[in-house]
């Protein structure tokens, strides 16, 4: 310890971390695990701010800080060092290197910490096969990895196997040791055999095997006939608990969003763990909608736990709409590296949502509408009394008829209303006649909140997965939408400009299906290259062409989801935004960002950077385990 403790006072440059490292195995091994977390995110800092997110020493560093902090109890911080880390490792050494083995399964003791067995147990059968390949099946490295995974199947109720992995443990233990060395492991994996002995000598249970389809991916989980389960087949990951007796805990809230759709609306899970980090809002639950609604809670699992909220439930909702006979409209699912299937996402996004309401007080729970109002709709006709007794408002983002002299406010087609319109008209009712107040975000709201395209990369500069995603697929977006806005067509560069737009958007019209000419006469040529230029740059034309990335050109993102959100903190709501108010039986209704001439925006010049700084708060901490 003497020795460890003069290195460290040495420290003062880039070998820091490895002196660090010294002193801490000294701590571990005396038995501090509070003061060995302390120590690894300190080495932690040192290699990320000489090395950078994406380099191996960093992921040894994530690697141990996740450990440390599951030992302490903390697996929830934990999970998002440990994804980070197994990312890393499997691009610095492959899907075959025992480091990456290792990485997956620290990963998998922090799933397992925040109850998430199901998620382990893929995990630790992919580390044991690494290992098997690596080493011997008879190494002694393989003991620590068995063990890990017989305590999964436990966990899991799969207590046959469970026992033939704890007797295999024990094999390769005599195997490698003499009478008197690693006498814990053994002695653990002989108390967990004969516990194991005696639980199925009584037991009739019968064990299955269980597969959920996620479109076109099919993923195994093993499940007991008696556990509580989600229709996947997985664990249901408990509902959070909001402690009432602590002041500053949050506002609870269920968020349904159509994630997937647009790269920019996962900003929207981004702020969500930024404002639970200070404890402005307690997310309940998150419902992922819109077909493929099963790839968008894969998407939402996996953007939440890199943000280390891995204890919020995934709820699956409705396919909200289909494509067309012809296959246009169809909606799709971009690709990310994070996307995560998980057993445990429950596959009805309404029982979710009730199961969450039911946990908690009356008159408590915020709801915020991102999408389709289906499942809302659905949660009242199937739970109106819960719904009555325990929601305290909804916020949507759509659109209102004007409020007028009318009593009362109706749902408007804006915002993709259209095709869910007998949801919106029956939840707006059901709102009015039950007292519930409702917040309207619309459309106009991203004008006063000019959301460039150089705060993107900014925020990718944490190298964050998630920041670096959605980066990468906002510049692919907004490639793609500007070659549409210009109609691709073989034309002649000689050609007035004005020509060649005329003819590509003739060509663009051709080929348009029916529905999909249906509503473009309903909206005329709205998304033609003059639009885009007036909306995306500010401009009226620029100097490009197709062939040109405007991605740095780009002065605003659509950043309504995020902004939704920002609405449902009272804090923000009264100082950042205009309201226009309808009340109705004495209940308020209001909406904002519904003039054509005015965004409902105060401060368009500060909102964007606060938002820009909490969106970095949640990338910082969730990667350097800032508490």
């Amino acid at each position: 310890q003497s020795h460890s403790m003069t290195a460290l006072s040495l420290s003062t440059n880039s070998d820091g971390a490895g002196r660090v490292l010294l002193w801490v195995c000294t701590v571990s091994g005396l038995g501090r695990p509070k003061e060995t977390q302390e120590y690894h995110n300190r080495a932690l800092a040192a290699r990320l701010g000489h090395l950078g997110l994406t380099h191996a020493l960093v992921s040894e560093s994530l690697n141990y800080c996740a450990e440390a902090l599951h030992k302490l109890g903390r697996s929830r911080e934990g999970v998002a060092l440990g994804v980070h880390a197994v990312r890393i490792r499997r691009k610095a050494f492959g899907r075959g290197h025992p480091a990456y083995a290792h990485a997956l399964s620290v990963l998998a003791s922090c799933y397992h910490g925040v109850g998430r067995s199901c998620d382990a147990q893929v995990l630790l059968e992919e580390c044991i096969g690494v290992c098997e390949k690596a080493f011997s099946a008879d190494h002694a490295n393989m003991i620590p990895n068995l063990m890990a995974y017989g305590d999964v199947l436990r966990a899991l109720n799969k207590n046959v196997k469970a026992k033939g992995i704890f007797e295999r443990a024990a094999s390769i233990h005599r195997k490698n040791f003499k009478n008197g060395q690693r006498t814990n492991q053994l002695e653990k994996c002989e108390t967990n055999i004969a516990e194991l002995t005696k639980i199925l000598s009584t037991s009739t249970e019968i064990e299955e095997e269980i597969s959920y389809r996620d479109d076109e991916t099919v993923v195994t989980a093993f499940s007991p006939r008696t556990q509580f389960l989600g229709q996947t087949g997985g664990v249901c990951v408990p509902i959070p608990a909001v402690d009432t007796s602590v002041s500053g805990t949050g506002s609870p809230i269920i968020v349904l969003t159509d994630i997937g759709e647009h790269p920019q609306d996962e900003y929207l899970l981004v702020l969500l763990a930024s404002l639970r980090q200070v404890n402005l809002l307690n997310p309940l639950a998150v419902v992922a909608s819109l077909r493929p609604q099963r790839m968008r809670a894969s998407l939402t699992r996996g953007i939440l736990d890199a943000l280390g909220l891995p204890d919020i439930p995934v709820g699956t909702g409705s396919s909200c709409r289909c494509a067309d006979k012809d296959g246009s409209n169809k909606p799709s699912v971009y690709n990310t590296e994070y996307s995560r299937p998980c057993s445990c996402t429950s596959e009805s996004g309404v029982d979710l949502m009730a199961r969450a309401l039911e946990s908690s007080q009356d008159g408590s729970v915020q709801l915020l509408c991102a999408t389709s109002l289906t499942d809302v709709s659905t949660l009242i006709k199937d739970h109106e009394e819960l719904f009555v007794k325990k929601v305290k408002e909804i916020t949507v983002m759509g659109s209102l008829k004007p409020l007028g002299t009318s009593r009362r406010i109706f749902p408007d087609e804006g915002f993709g209303r259209k095709r869910d319109m007998q949801a919106a008209e029956h939840v707006y009712n059901k709102c009015q006649e039950l007292r519930i107040p409702t917040l309207t975000v619309a459309e106009a709201i991203s004008n006063g909140c000019p959301f460039s395209s150089a705060m993107v990369e900014d925020l990718s500069k944490t190298e964050h997965m998630v920041s670096t995603g959605i980066r990468a697929n906002c510049e692919a977006s907004m490639n793609s939408l500007w070659k549409k806005a210009n109609a691709l067509a073989p034309v002649e560069r000689s050609e007035p400009v004005e020509k060649r737009h005329e003819k590509g958007i003739n060509a663009l019209w051709k080929n348009l299906s029916f529905n999909e000419r249906k509503e473009k006469e309903d909206q005329p040529a709205r998304r033609d290259r003059k639009w885009f230029c007036k909306h995306y740059f500010g401009a009226e034309d620029v100097p490009y062409d197709v062939r040109t990335s405007i991605w740095g050109s780009v002065s605003r993102m659509e950043m309504c989801a995020p902004l939704a959100l920002l609405t449902c903190v009272d804090t923000y709501r009264d100082t950042r935004f205009q309201w226009e108010t309808k009340q109705v039986k004495g209940t308020p209704h209001r909406i904002t960002g519904a003039s054509k001439t005015e965004s409902g925006i105060v401060c368009s010049d500060a909102l964007p950077l606060e938002l820009s700084t909490l969106l970095q708060l949640a990338f910082q901490s969730s990667i350097e385990n800032m508490c």
